[in-house]
């Protein structure tokens, strides 16, 4: 959070930011709110939802440029990069199958319960993940 924080400091305004993946645990949760609290702010969790078979595909899917890092979507197909034409790999902490499982259940455990406590009070905008990214993007426009 300490980060967090720091970087919020410097901003001129703190309007319209997109924090990704935080929080995912209760822990961050209570230090996020608490650093929100602390600037003054307001935030709306976002959850794009899919199912964890899609997640094991995206996850599995995944690749990553070895020259530029670029992550092209799960659903590229190419073998080179489309930004710099840079070999492309699976993410190493993507390869294990196991590690998607552990992440999976990581998911489960803590953040779910956590986004379900959001959605008892009103506070989480929905989005199908299943949909295409377009509709996914209209979706989440139309609720804020």
């Amino acid at each position: 959070m300490d980060v967090i924080g720091e970087w919020l400091d410097q901003q001129e305004t703190k309007d319209n930011i997109i924090f990704d993946g935080i929080p995912r645990s209760e822990e961050q949760r209570v230090g996020f709110e608490k650093l929100m609290n602390q600037h003054d702010m307001d935030f709306l969790p976002v959850l794009i939802d899919i199912t964890e078979n899609e997640s094991r595909y995206r996850l599995g899917a995944r690749r990553i440029c070895q020259s530029c890092n670029y992550a092209p979507l799960s659903t590229y197909t190419g073998e080179k990069c489309p930004e710099c034409e840079g070999d492309l790999a699976v993410r190493a902490d993507d390869a294990d199958p196991e590690a998607i499982e552990q992440r999976l259940s990581v998911y489960r455990d803590e953040t779910l319960p956590m986004v379900q406590q959001y959605e008892k009070v009103g506070k989480v905008l929905k989005a199908d993940g299943m949909l295409d990214i377009q509709d996914i993007y209209q979706t989440i426009a139309d609720q804020l």
